[in-house]
């Protein structure tokens, strides 16, 4: 397994996406036999992009993050809300 690097994982969402971010879908490793979780953030523009990719992923990963959603079949998760730890 390759190791992950938060600030190039920052650097992508902020290359890619220009502006306010309306959504963004993770998927999440569950098993060995590559079953995956979707986990979807909906901030509707409310916040831009950088400020987005640093507090979810960069700070995310160095602090660990808890999520509040809604899970759908799948699995799919809508997150609601996410909190440092």
């Amino acid at each position: 397994m390759e190791a992950y690097d938060p600030l190039d994982a920052t650097e992508v969402i902020e290359d890619t996406i220009s502006g306010k971010i309306e959504w963004i879908n993770y998927r999440l490793p569950l098993n060995k036999e590559g079953k995956t979780a979707q986990i979807r953030f909906s901030p509707s523009g409310e916040y831009h992009n950088g400020d987005f990719a640093y507090n979810l992923v960069y700070m995310g990963h160095k602090h660990g993050l808890r999520i509040v959603g809604t899970v759908q079949s799948e699995p799919e998760i809508n997150v609601l809300a996410a909190y440092r730890k």
